[in-house]
């Protein structure tokens, strides 16, 4: 549960990023994204059944966490990009693998970025888009 904590930690620190510093249109996907919000305050078992109840609710497992809805400039004909966040030695899984297939076979990119922001920012500057800052809603 401690790797799954600091993936919720880094998605909440990407989430502020993405929101402060860019104009990026972007949204949470995924059953993990209502938990990063929880992750700091709350108790591992609480995580267990809110990841659950989001499920039940239709949220699907394997989707990456992050989907930008702007096409990437350095990749012509990209609809979108779509990045996982993992942490330590944690690997996508079997469902998160054929996520990435389908989104791939629709013409959207997807990246898996490891271990902290300077790795997402990276991540993000590779394919083109600009983060000088926000400015406007």
């Amino acid at each position: 549960m401690d790797r799954k904590r600091d993936e919720l930690k880094l998605l909440r620190k990407v989430v502020a990023f993405l929101y402060t510093k860019t104009n990026l249109a972007w949204y949470f996907t995924g059953p993990d994204a209502c938990l990063a919000v929880l992750a700091k305050v709350a108790k591992p078992y609480m995580l267990t059944i809110a990841r659950k109840k989001a499920i039940r609710m239709g949220s699907q497992s394997g989707i990456p966490d992050i989907c930008i809805l702007d096409s990437p400039p350095a990749i012509e004909g990209c609809k979108g990009v779509y990045i996982e966040l993992k942490v330590d030695k944690n690997t996508p899984s079997k469902e998160q693998k054929i996520w990435f297939e389908k989104l791939r076979e629709r013409g959207y990119h997807v990246e898996v970025v490891r271990d902290n922001m300077d790795n997402f920012r990276q991540c993000i500057s590779d394919l083109g888009y600009d983060f000088t800052g926000k400015t406007s809603l």
